[in-house]
């Protein structure tokens, strides 16, 4: 790890990632707290972790044909700007209206999580311009590592800080854990923007219509079982955290209030 992070331009990009992804495990529980907190209804919260999950499903393929047509830097420090833009807008409807219509509980994670599907492929693609082809595994172990880590560790911290923090700041609440995730989108943009720019190392005129390399990359992936088998495992899984959020909360408010 510290031989691949001596690499400048790597470690620019692993800090705007670990920050960037701690933001997304924030707000992945942030709307499932909001929406437990303002409607009580636990088949609305698996449904606002459905809209959360969603867009990781449907957009990755194209996300990754993307990335391998535009600069990764402008697409990763788009998403982050975007991001914050996006909290920023709820933010702005929370200090308008107080509590925040229901309908801006799906839409805003959604919104969310589909620039975040856009990030992650070029976040990947970017890896191999920053480090020698030597330290490239290396580069990768740490890059998969550190956004499982996040995930965890930032679903955690969430889950630790919402509830005090609702406790101490009741009508501020919603609004200053908002504030937080918006910042940490604004930390990963200024870490990217000291990234060299990251074109895509297949030239243009290599390549074919954009829908014809997203059929062709399905067909591709498709046929490999080892890579199905694991799409597959992960579909079930991300459908099942929304259905096992409404017996959660439902078992939760039953038995501790």
């Amino acid at each position: 790890m510290k031989e691949v992070l001596k690499f400048k331009e790597f470690r620019r990009l692993w800090l705007g990632q670990t920050v960037s992804q701690f933001g997304d495990a924030v707000y992945a529980l942030l709307f499932i707290f909001m929406a437990d907190k303002i409607t009580q209804r636990p088949d609305l919260v698996g449904l606002v972790g459905a809209a959360t999950a969603a867009p990781f499903l449907i957009f990755s393929p194209l996300a990754g044909v993307i990335a391998d047509r535009v600069d990764r830097r402008k697409i990763m420090l788009a998403c982050d700007i975007l991001s914050a833009c996006l909290l920023a807008g709820f933010a702005v409807v929370l200090v308008s209206t107080g509590t925040p219509p229901v309908w801006t509980l799906f839409v805003t994670p959604f919104l969310l999580s589909t620039v975040n599907s856009l990030f992650l492929p070029a976040k990947g693609a970017a890896v191999p311009s920053l480090v020698p082809a030597e330290h490239l595994l290396a580069a990768n172990s740490l890059s998969s590592a550190t956004t499982n880590l996040m995930h965890t560790v930032g679903l955690l911290i969430a889950g630790l800080l919402l509830a005090p923090l609702e406790a101490v700041a009741p009508k501020n609440f919603f609004l200053l854990a908002v504030i937080v995730n918006l910042v940490t989108f604004l930390v990963s943009a200024g870490y990217v923007s000291g990234l060299p720019p990251l074109p895509p190392q297949v030239a243009d005129e290599g390549q074919g219509h954009v829908m014809q390399d997203l059929k062709d990359g399905v067909v591709q992936f498709a046929s490999q079982p080892v890579p199905r088998v694991m799409a597959a495992s992960n579909l079930v899984t991300n459908l099942a955290v929304s259905g096992f959020m409404v017996v959660y909360t439902t078992t939760n408010r039953a038995w501790f209030d």
